[in-house]
């Protein structure tokens, strides 16, 4: 008999997990090479917003702060931002503002929802992805039904200078989350052919699209996209929502909306660990529009 799995625990066990205790210490390092970028790039005194700011691992705040007028970190996460402040002794700093915003428009609720109706389902019936009938895949479209509807919306032209780092491939990624470990706890083979991980990877373009439409909005200048092309040692075929950001920006590129002024590569030790390193390409982008 098939154990009972809490939709809820499974579900906070597993955005725990995703969270890297040591970050700050062991990305020292790739937190330098992304200030120093940034510090070179953009002319003294004016505006900065960081997209999916978090805990303030990837980027100097303290260094920035010196740098820039104003710096709004943009996250759904408020904790995580508070916690960046306290981290660089922000705390009441004139130049940092806070602004909780949702890019997806998807609730933790709904996606304890998604997974309480997979492990359902399975339970019941074993799994059927693939059929179209299937109350899981009926799940998800309802919680891409709730993202269609949702516009990021930032703003127009409000910030000098934008950062978007290792965002895009968070913005979706929660649902395969979900599917991937419930399979595997299940002992079930995780096929990335299959009726749920295409449509997944359908929805990622369409999120990855509406974000950018609101940062580059937001953006009077220029931004700075950086998003991971690889897993070092490792072979692949591209990471989800990182794939869809090169695709969506070279799109943009070509139609005027942006102009490409620089690529750097950089080493985010990640998860050394795990040995789970990414090279990220980090582009310096003229908005045009």
């Amino acid at each position: 008999m098939r154990e009972t799995i809490s939709a809820e625990k499974f579900y906070y066990d597993l955005q725990n997990s995703r969270v890297r205790e040591h970050a700050f210490n062991q990305w020292e390092e790739y937190r330098k090479q992304v200030t120093n970028l940034l510090i070179t790039a953009c002319d003294q005194g004016k505006t900065l917003a960081i997209f999916g700011a978090g805990r303030g691992n990837d980027m100097d705040l303290s260094r920035l702060a010196g740098h820039f007028r104003e710096i709004t970190l943009i996250d759904l996460n408020e904790n995580a931002m508070q916690s960046a402040v306290r981290q660089y002794s922000l705390e009441g700093h004139p130049a940092i503002k806070l602004e909780q915003q949702d890019f997806v428009g998807i609730t933790d609720e709904d996606y304890i929802q998604y997974l309480s109706v997979m492990g359902r389902e399975y339970l019941q019936m074993g799994y059927v992805l693939n059929d179209p009938v299937s109350q899981t895949f009926t799940e998800l479209e309802r919680l891409y039904e709730k993202a269609g509807k949702h516009r990021p919306d930032f703003g127009r032209k409000r910030y000098d200078y934008s950062l978007v780092l290792n965002v895009h491939s968070q913005l979706n990624d929660t649902a395969d989350w979900i599917r991937t470990h419930m399979m595997s706890l299940l002992g079930e083979p995780v096929d990335y052919h299959n009726r749920t991980a295409v449509r997944i990877m359908e929805e990622t373009a369409l999120i990855v699209k509406k974000f950018n439409d609101a940062v580059l909005a937001a953006t009077g200048e220029t931004t700075f996209i950086g998003y991971e092309i690889g897993i070092q040692g490792q072979p692949g075929d591209g990471i989800q929502g990182a794939l869809q950001t090169h695709q969506d920006l070279r799109k943009r590129e070509k139609c005027g909306q942006i102009r490409l002024k620089q690529q750097d590569l950089l080493t985010w030790p990640y998860d050394r660990k795990q040995k789970i390193v990414f090279t990220v390409l980090l582009e310096t982008l003229s908005v045009l529009l």
